[in-house]
């Protein structure tokens, strides 16, 4: 069975860049990087809300500091901004598309210093909108971001297989077990316990129940998705993934996520999605081809 699962990832890794993030002080306006101050040509409006409130730089990624990838960029700069709010602007879960806490920018051509953005707005922490009571008393949860200061990133092309947490898994995984003539040993793991117990002795559904645990904590432990700063591939969630929900799965193609980030000096998260989840932009690869960025939704959620 496992050398079934390695297969399997053999024949589904895809080309990623897994990006590797170090906090710096010396970082220019260009470089690829996460938060800071963003590149923006001189007379680019800033990105903001549409009552007027400045979204925050998530990411940089300068393409041509960066390995090249198929249909993706090979210069200029994509943003991340989003909205420092209580939920890092994400409004809508799960709609995922709201371009008024978020926005996906991309600057084809990076222009001589006198030609930059030199004045930046005050970025404001947006307090929620809802309130909760605590005591009797009504409050509103403070706005926040992911990390503190600057990180400098690098990148490298690693292969990324599929991972069972995607939308795609579990057909894709039939029709490999059917091809490879592996039904046999996985046909378990998709079983509705609830059904096959209504037709067991209770002995025999406790041995069901072993063997279906033995299949998931075999895919578990082998197709578990990798929580790192990547560029294409596969995305991890800590839940589920919610583009099954409306129609949102023909945004097929992981355009960047940010995981959270453990420091071993400091012995905590220093980059921290809620409590140690990972976020994701998804765009169509239709529209990534035409280096169209006009239609990426964007999701995190944690454990």
């Amino acid at each position: 069975m496992k050398n079934i699962l390695e297969k399997f990832k053999e024949e589904t890794a895809i080309a990623s860049i897994v990006l590797q993030a170090e906090r710096s002080d010396d970082i220019t306006l260009t470089n690829s990087k996460f938060g800071g101050t963003p590149y923006l040509p001189k007379d680019y409006i800033y990105p903001t809300t549409k009552n007027g409130d400045p979204l925050k730089l998530l990411a940089q990624l300068n393409f041509s500091e960066l390995p090249q990838l198929e249909n993706f960029p090979t210069c200029g700069i994509l943003q991340f901004f989003c909205l420092p709010d209580d939920v890092v602007g994400m409004q809508n879960w799960p709609n995922l598309s709201n371009w008024d806490t978020y926005k996906v920018i991309y600057l084809a051509e990076i222009l001589p210093n006198n030609m930059q953005m030199k004045d930046f707005p005050e970025i404001k922490f947006i307090s929620g909108k809802e309130p909760f009571f605590l005591d009797g008393e009504k409050h509103y949860a403070e706005g926040w971001f992911p990390f503190d200061g600057e990180y400098l990133l690098k990148g490298s092309i690693k292969n990324c297989p599929m991972n069972f947490g995607t939308y795609e898994f579990e057909n894709a995984f039939k029709s490999f077990c059917k091809e490879n003539n592996a039904e046999s040993f996985f046909e378990i793991y998709y079983m509705n316990p609830t059904e096959v117990q209504r037709n067991m002795t209770k002995s025999e559904f406790k041995e069901f129940d072993r063997k279906s645990r033995e299949a998931s904590d075999l895919i578990w432990d082998n197709l578990s998705g990798e929580e790192v700063h990547r560029i294409s591939g596969y995305p991890s969630f800590t839940q589920y993934d919610p583009r099954v929900h409306g129609n949102q799965k023909k945004h097929d193609t992981l355009l960047f996520q940010m995981a959270s980030q453990w420091n071993d000096e400091k012995n905590c998260y220093e980059i921290s999605w809620g409590d140690a989840g990972v976020a994701n932009f998804f765009i169509s690869s239709e529209d990534l081809k035409k280096l169209n960025f006009g239609d990426v939704i964007y999701t995190w959620d944690c454990g």
